[in-house]
């Protein structure tokens, strides 16, 4: 198989299988959705999956679509960090991560479902690690600019009625803000911990080369 063929593949395995997980709980897991969501009181009676499970059903075809939309964006701005086990981790994770954060900070939620905190995440994880790029630099600091303006708006301006209308909900803003502080986190955390690490590749080669000359 061309080289070219393979990478299409390795790149685009990860997104489809998250888009089908996704689309396969929406269309044949409905009766589930009320143990799949994020419920608060639900949560600190012991139920704790749903702080991960939330974030992967949706009220309505129409927050689906809005959701996958937002996913196919990301998609195009990072195909590069798109391998399954990288893809999925990090959804799993973030997931997690925005789920314990509206636990914590955000007792005015009750329950919750949706994608777009871990959509927010992601992006806001692939600028950081943008971040770390010479090439990408001003890439990246664009992309997260632009999301943070994006959740600055929702936070301390107006919602998007709009979306709302659409949806038929209100749209959950605290979880775009702790998916955009969870992924910016993780993305600084990552490469902090890959620049450590090359680091101490470095301080380890003289000590290497005395071993080997013994």
């Amino acid at each position: 198989m061309p080289h070219k063929a393979r990478n299409a593949i390795r790149i685009g395995t990860g997104p489809v299988l998250l888009i089908s997980l996704i689309c396969l709980i929406h269309f044949f897991s409905r009766e589930l959705e009320p143990l799949l969501r994020y419920d608060r009181f639900q949560i600190l009676s012991g139920q704790y999956w749903r702080i991960l499970t939330a974030h992967f059903a949706h009220i309505n075809l129409h927050h689906l679509l809005l959701n996958l939309s937002g996913f196919l964006i990301y998609w195009a701005l990072f195909p590069a960090q798109q391998t399954i086990h990288r893809l999925l981790l990090e959804s799993v994770a973030l997931a997690s991560m925005c789920g314990i954060a509206l636990l914590l900070f955000e007792p005015q939620i009750d329950w919750y479902v949706g994608f777009s905190g871990v959509l927010h995440a992601l992006v806001a994880l692939g600028a950081t690690r943008d971040l770390t790029e010479r090439s990408e630099r001003w890439r990246g600091a664009f992309i997260l600019a632009l999301i943070s303006l994006k959740v600055y708006s929702e936070t301390f301006g107006t919602k998007d009625s709009l979306t709302e209308s659409w949806v038929g909900a209100e749209v959950i803003t605290e979880a775009h803000f702790w998916g955009l502080i969870c992924g910016g986190l993780a993305g600084a955390f990552m490469s902090s911990g890959a620049k450590l690490g090359i680091l101490l590749l470095r301080a380890m080669r003289p000590i290497n080369r005395r071993v080997k000359n013994q």
